[in-house]
């Protein structure tokens, strides 16, 4: 006899299961509303000490409309390793940052959007110098101002493009690192 009614109780609950799930999935949650989340590519600029390079980078992010025009955004940057020579020694500099922006958007036309921002990243650095006859390395950590601008077009009523110019800074005794980050990416609107 249980055997009969434990097929049966599994029936009638994966049915009450996926019933929730695919309703939950049609209409997203009220707390989802304003959520947005994104992904961005791009070239990165790293300078040192007067010295400078590119490489690739990303950035990964997530936000919520906190009012008409104005959000908070998390997001994770990790910034490609970058190597060039620097008076007869080699230095390479890998980051990366976990910055929380306000960001403000205005209107120009039917789907186009001015954007600036401000915030605070947290950002690690890590630097090696080699020479023919010697290596080291110094590795810092620096929460500091952060900032950009970009545009954004909307493609639909729940995704958009954006191209944006950002700007990190890093210091330490010995060194001044800095590394600007010009991207194109998508975002998701909830």
């Amino acid at each position: 006899m249980k055997n009969t009614l434990l097929p049966a109780s599994w029936a009638r609950t994966s049915t009450a299961l996926a019933t929730t799930l695919c309703s939950a999935l049609a209409a997203p949650p009220a707390f989802a509303e304003g959520l947005y989340v994104g992904a961005s590519l791009g070239q990165t600029r790293f300078s040192a000490n007067g010295d400078a390079d590119s490489t690739s980078g990303s950035k990964f992010f997530a936000g919520v409309q906190l009012a008409p025009g104005w959000s908070a955004e998390l997001g994770f940057v990790p910034l490609d390793s970058v190597s060039y020579p620097d008076s007869g020694s080699t230095v390479r500099v890998k980051a990366h940052s976990v910055y929380l922006d306000a960001v403000g958007s205005w209107r120009v036309d039917e789907g186009i959007w001015l954007l600036g921002r401000v915030g605070v990243a947290s950002s690690t650095v890590k630097a090696s110098v080699s020479t023919p006859s010697s290596w080291s390395s110094v590795s810092l950590s620096d929460t500091g101002l952060k900032y950009g601008f970009g545009a954004s077009y909307t493609l639909t009523p729940h995704w958009a493009a954006r191209a944006e110019w950002e700007q990190y800074q890093w210091r330490d005794n010995s060194m001044s690192l800095k590394a600007r980050a010009l991207t194109v990416g998508l975002s998701y609107q909830f």
